[in-house]
């Protein structure tokens, strides 16, 4: 009798627990519901109601939109780009254990590895005391990217939705405008985001001194950098679309 009695105060309190139901919000507007689910660096899988896993590609996620659905969950959603809740703690990695990191996931997925801001620190650890010849310059490749990337930041920031837009298609209209100049500013926000912190990585490049140290920081800027043009190449397809939908209109007779 005791033991049937302890198996029905098992069963209510695990019917009382509140299965998880992540949401994910989607840049067309939709939002996906789910409880269990995996991700890699580009794709998120997760299980539907009938059991069958569904892809969705990472860059049809809205990051912004998905972590203030996802704050009051007390197990994180865990994708690449969310901020976890509370931000960085204090023990963050190094920069030694972030590249290695990085190197293993490119060992496992190919040349190329797909970083965000919230992969590393902000704040680069205390440089190493090291002797004259002990130091390393960052190099040329890195450097020579630092104007291009200037003046993306420059075509950038501090720009509206509606400035963007009328720099692209300036009054045209055209159906689903409204929902291309959103598109279109999330992912200028997106290159800012990598742009940003491309330059602010190579600037604390001259801070480092010891060479290993020096290798593993330059290795995570050189791979924002790259993100940065990869981003940059996904707005200009966007601002091409929407100059293309605004063409289209003029042509047709009034």
């Amino acid at each position: 009798m005791r033991n049937r009695i302890l198996l029905g105060l098992t069963l209510v309190m695990l019917m009382a627990i509140p299965m998880r139901a992540y949401q994910v919000a989607l840049n067309d507007g939709q939002t996906i519901q789910f409880q269990k689910y995996r991700a890699t660096e580009t794709m998120l899988f997760y299980t539907d109601r009938d059991g069958k896993e569904v892809a969705v590609p990472l860059k049809d996620v809205d990051l912004g939109r998905t972590q203030n659905l996802n704050t009051k969950e007390p197990i994180p959603l865990d994708l690449p780009g969310l901020i976890p809740p509370g931000g960085t703690s204090g023990s963050e990695p190094s920069l030694a254990d972030l590249a290695r990191k990085n190197r293993k996931n490119l060992a496992a997925s190919g040349p190329k590895r797909t970083l965000t801001d919230d992969d590393v620190p902000h704040a680069l650890p205390a440089p190493a005391v090291a002797s004259a010849t002990q130091q390393a310059a960052p190099p040329d490749d890195v450097r020579a990217d630092i104007g291009p990337m200037q003046k993306t930041v420059s075509k950038f920031a501090n720009k509206s939705q509606a400035q963007l837009a009328s720099e692209v298609v300036g009054d045209a209209l055209f159906p689903d405008r409204e929902a291309w100049e959103v598109k279109l500013y999330g992912q200028a926000q997106r290159v800012l985001r990598f742009a940003n912190t491309y330059l602010d990585r190579v600037k604390k490049l001259d801070a480092i001194t010891d060479p290993t140290e020096l290798s593993n920081a330059t290795e995570i800027a050189r791979n924002f950098g790259s993100q940065a043009h990869d981003e940059e190449t996904v707005y200009e397809q966007i601002a091409a679309d929407g100059s293309q939908k605004a063409k289209d209109v003029a042509k047709q007779p009034k």
